[in-house]
């Protein structure tokens, strides 16, 4: 059985404001399914699995989410990630200014949106628990969510270092509805990054779409020095580590009697 997120909303419900409970209930979502879409490199199109409720209860309100579709680019494993990575993540938004473990800048947005709607509405806050088998998961934390998450939540955000780098890695996506952003993929791990640049450029970003990519700029870091942003300036498409080790073979045939590197290394390798 999957992992489920266990949701308690404090106060009388008769004195809830039911529009504000939905829109909670939907930014929650909304962030579970970031977390969801964080974990799949290179995906055609990316994962909305779709939850359900198991339990839905008034006296404050209380429910319990849990999968209820699989999309086929995810996975049951990646959606307990995600469960967990909701509930550490708000955990730990609720005293330090820091992009939580797996969090892109999109789910601190969308979580961010989530506890800032909560000071009028729901000041008691909303808890969230990690539930397995149908009991909390011991080693994981509870997490409070109340208006003091979105403040650190923006902290995370905001931008207190910059500095001159690259980052290698793969373009899995582009939006430009707003801004011209693209979703990059570190090579060494870790969340995926938001990447901006020029409108002369997305022709080229395009072109680089599921490509493993070079790209320099200004490096944006918050104050625990976590990577916020990459605003570009040079895009290089670098070869895959296939196409690098292709490049290898062979490159004296009449040293390798005609052979290429790695079958000429394997008969080295035969002989006694």
């Amino acid at each position: 059985m999957a992992d489920q997120v266990s949701i308690d909303m404090r106060g009388p419900h008769s004195r809830m404001d039911a529009e504000a409970v939905v829109e909670t209930l939907d930014q929650l979502l909304k962030t579970i399914v970031e977390l969801e879409v964080a974990q799949v490199r290179g995906a055609l199109k990316a994962p909305r699995s779709r939850w359900r409720f198991t339990n839905l209860g008034l006296g404050s309100l209380h429910a319990t989410l849990a999968p209820l579709k699989v999309e086929e680019s995810s996975s049951e494993a990646i959606l307990d990630v995600a469960a967990l990575r909701l509930v550490k993540g708000f955990a730990v938004a609720e005293t330090e200014d820091v992009i939580p473990e797996g969090w892109t800048p999109t789910a601190v947005r969308r979580g961010r949106t989530l506890a800032n709607g909560l000071k009028h509405h729901l000041p008691d806050g909303v808890t969230l628990t990690l539930v397995r088998n149908g009991e909390p998961v011991p080693d994981v934390p509870t997490a409070r969510v109340t208006s003091e998450v979105a403040v650190h939540l923006k902290n995370a955000l905001d931008v207190r270092q910059e500095s001159i780098g690259s980052v290698v890695g793969m373009i899995g996506s582009i939006n430009i509805h707003r801004r011209s952003v693209a979703g990059l993929w570190p090579e060494r791990g870790g969340s995926r990054l938001e990447v901006t640049f020029n409108a002369e450029d997305l022709d080229a970003v395009r072109a680089a779409l599921g490509q493993r990519v070079l790209v320099a700029g200004r490096l944006k870091r918050n104050g625990a020095g976590q990577i916020v942003r990459l605003d570009m300036r040079t895009l290089e498409l670098l070869p895959t580590d296939h196409e690098s080790l292709r490049e290898l073979y062979g490159l004296d045939r009449e040293l390798t009697d005609g052979l290429s590197s790695l079958e000429y290394l394997r008969t080295v390798s035969d002989k006694p």
